[in-house]
């Protein structure tokens, strides 16, 4: 399976699951690759919007691009800033970046 539609599948299986939240759900993106891959972000950002949209054509996807792997507390203070905007789901791509933004959505469950 292409990364691409890897991150689509996850996009489409996030709504699935989550069938219960309004159309009218902020799904934001949180994704946090390295500057040096800009080609591959694009195509993973693209794919995760395009399964979310495929769900549901009424949500909303915004991404965040952190620029490094290694910064967790760069990843939680994203994961603050987009669930402060209203954020309803963060996917999150980011080794551990990732993880801090696993841990702003544990601080602010």
């Amino acid at each position: 399976m292409a990364p691409a539609d890897a991150a689509k599948l996850s996009g489409r299986l996030i709504l699935y699951y989550y069938n219960e939240i309004p159309r009218n759900v902020n799904c934001r993106l949180f994704f946090a690759p390295p500057f040096r891959f800009p080609r591959e972000c694009g195509i993973l950002m693209a794919g995760f919007v395009q399964g979310v949209q495929y769900s549901n054509p009424d949500a909303k996807c915004y991404g965040v691009v952190t620029g490094t792997y290694e910064d967790p507390a760069k990843g939680k203070e994203s994961a603050l800033a987009l669930i402060d905007m209203g954020c309803d789901i963060i996917y999150q791509s980011a080794d551990s970046t990732g993880v801090g933004a696993i841990e702003a959505c544990l601080d602010k469950r």
